[in-house]
């Protein structure tokens, strides 16, 4: 445990001063599992995670020196996270005149956020046309490919929007 915190020590310390020299840094937080929590700040190059063996272990790099390297055993590490970053995939959100596909039940996709009367193509991988449908006037089109056989399908509106469905 000594040589951890010395060299987590070692760590922060070349990382602060690396992070005084550059104004793009971010805080990487570590988290043990006894509750002890580790904040390093990062220079614009990212640090580097490596799983392996029982343990992870981070990578520093500083401008101009070799990587300062942190072991910590996976049975210790509880949470490891850049604080005022955005890490993790977000709720989409969809504009209201946006033309999205959603799957309704294996084989039927129903194609949303068209005008009415909008051109809706499905074409197999072959490049055979297999189906068109148009837009009703509540602007959706559904796409019925329970009958057809397993596969690829593009599904194409106006020419200009497509999605590709693999049909199981």
């Amino acid at each position: 445990m000594k040589k951890l915190l010395l060299l987590l020590f070692v760590c922060v310390t070349a990382l602060n001063v690396s992070a005084r020299l550059t104004e793009e840094t971010t805080t990487l937080v570590v988290s043990l599992t006894d509750g002890t929590e580790y904040r390093f700040d990062i220079p614009a190059k990212d640090p580097t995670l490596q799983f392996s063996k029982g343990a992870v272990k981070l990578y520093c790099y500083v401008a101009g020196e070799e990587p300062t390297t942190l072991t910590i055993e996976r049975d210790q590490l509880k949470n490891i996270y850049f604080e005022n970053e955005v890490t993790a995939i977000q709720t989409p959100t969809v504009a209201e005149n946006a033309v999205t596909f959603r799957l309704l039940q294996p084989g039927t996709i129903a194609v949303n956020g068209l005008s009415e009367g909008d051109e809706v193509q499905v074409v197999g991988i072959d490049g055979r046309s297999v189906m068109n449908a148009r837009a009703a006037d509540s602007g959706q089109a559904v796409i019925d490919l329970s009958s057809h056989t397993r596969g690829i399908y593009v599904i194409s509106v106006n020419k200009r929007f497509t999605f590709k469905y693999m049909k199981p």
